[in-house]
């Protein structure tokens, strides 16, 4: 397992690396259209249309156990896809892997500008902790359970981030790509997809929206929310940008893994043609 993240030394990055967000997330931002439809989706005022093509099922992965043992599957989106894998997570590995974060928890940060200086801000309100996945045995089997799942290789992500967000806590919307080349090593290639594991359920709030696909996802103890970042062109799929609702009540953990594009030619072909154009629309705040 090769974590970027770690660093030559294998030791944690101080802070939390996001792309150029701070820019768009501005007074006149919250006053934006996008804003609005983020705030209605969260408050469940907004709910994506019913397709025949989505189904809840069972899948067999990428593993021949996974014929005597089939994940749960619902799908909620097929382009771009979003989907939850039901129940991969045990409650007793979980409390492992929050054991293991509380004590290296610091204080969430944003990068507003290439080169920028790393800073809190209000439009991040969350503790987060890296994690080597070699560590414990737990963090490997989150990684296999993972490649079984969704058929990619999880041999180039970045570390394990074990996230808590207190009532109020929220991570307004952005991309998990990154749109800066220069953030990420180019042999290893952008985000290709993010999983989020659910460490904890949440009384009231903290679901993950997309507000351009209608979804408001809850967060359910054990389960994984799945996308990819990237066209199969692997241009950037602006249609990803997601956010953490505000919690209201309660407390909630997540583990978020990012899986990069290198290695996954045969795990997620590209197309012959760039297929990006539909998705340009949305990067443009509107």
């Amino acid at each position: 397992i090769r974590n970027w993240h770690l660093g030559d030394k294998g030791t944690a990055p101080p802070e939390d690396i996001d792309d150029v967000y701070l820019p768009k997330h501005s007074d006149s931002y919250s006053l934006s259209q996008e804003f609005a439809k983020y705030e209605k989706v969260c408050r469940g005022e907004v709910h994506p249309i019913v397709r025949q093509e989505l189904r809840c099922r069972y899948s067999r992965g990428n593993h021949p156990y996974r014929f005597l043992a089939p994940l749960k599957l619902e799908e909620h989106s097929l382009d771009p896809y979003v989907a939850t894998f039901h129940d991969i997570l045990s409650p007793g590995k979980i409390s492992q892997l929050r054991e293991m974060a509380v004590p290296r928890m610091h204080r969430s940060t944003v990068n507003p500008l290439p080169g920028g200086q790393l800073k809190k801000s209000a439009f991040r309100v969350s503790k987060n902790a890296w994690l080597a996945y070699e560590s414990h045995p737990t963090m490997v089997g989150m990684l296999r359970d993972l490649k079984d799942a969704t058929g990619l290789d999880t041999t180039f992500c970045e570390q394990l981030q074990v996230a808590n967000y207190g009532v109020g806590g929220h991570y307004e919307p952005h991309w998990d790509f990154f749109r800066d080349p220069n953030h990420y090593p180019a042999e290893e290639g952008n985000r290709i997809a993010t999983a989020i594991f659910y460490l904890s359920e949440v009384e009231q709030g903290g679901a993950t929206a997309f507000p351009f696909l209608d979804i408001a996802v809850k967060p359910q103890l054990g389960n994984v929310l799945f996308w990819y970042n990237l066209h199969r062109s692997l241009d950037k799929d602006y249609r990803t940008k997601h956010a953490g609702c505000p919690v209201l009540k309660g407390s909630k953990w997540i583990g978020n893994v990012w899986i990069h594009e290198v290695t996954q030619t045969f795990a997620r072909p590209c197309d012959v043609f760039r297929d990006h154009e539909v998705s340009l629309e949305y990067e443009i705040i509107k």
